[in-house]
């Protein structure tokens, strides 16, 4: 495959942008993930199925995500949480446009570190308080936005076990960032009510 610009990876499928603007997609196809219209596995890479125009991509566990240069969010495979932000919890092995937002925050939904750092979430989902496990890390931030790219929460920190209490937030997908000078890492969490 040539004129990749970016590769993105889930449990056991993955994802690659074309210069074009177009999806790639291969690996492991139970939820529809790889949007190629079936729950077919596949060793080599598809297409995508109906979006172009993309700048940028992420995989979840089971689903995938699709920002197109318009502003749109685009997703498919799973669907039980509703992560694909359709208004159904219906699984789809095609793309679905986001409804509700008109830009959106695609990055760190991957769930991956950035600067080889991780930390954890739990419980997640979580009807609003979870405890984030940090490294000791002094003059850190954290920070909680919504799928627009809104900031709904912020605390300052100096690491280990942390208690956030986000009773006030609605249910839906929120990004969490973790930064300090040294290092930085993104996690995605859910909000059941």
């Amino acid at each position: 495959m040539s004129g990749v610009s970016l590769l993105r990876a889930g449990e056991f499928h993955s994802l690659a942008l074309k210069t074009d603007g177009t999806v790639w997609s291969w690996g492991k196809n139970a939820s529809g993930q790889l949007g190629d219209g079936t729950a077919t596995s596949r060793t080599s890479p598809v297409q995508v199925s109906g979006i172009s125009g993309i700048n940028t991509i992420a995989c979840g566990t089971e689903h995938s995500l699709a920002l197109k240069n318009d502003g749109t969010l685009w997703g498919w495979g799973a669907n039980g949480s509703s992560q694909l932000s359709d208004g159904t919890i219906v699984d789809k092995t095609t793309a679905v446009q986001a409804t509700g937002l008109s830009t959106a925050l695609v990055a760190g939904i991957n769930d991956q570190p950035e600067n080889n750092f991780d930390f954890s979430i739990y419980p997640n989902p979580s009807s609003g308080r979870v405890i984030l496990e940090l490294p000791a890390v002094k003059n850190s931030t954290i920070r909680v936005m919504s799928v627009t790219g809104q900031e709904v929460y912020t605390e300052a920190t100096n690491g280990g076990n942390v208690e956030l209490n986000l009773d006030r937030l609605s249910a839906g997908m929120y990004i969490v960032h973790f930064s300090s000078a040294e290092v930085s890492g993104v996690k995605r969490l859910i909000i059941q009510k």
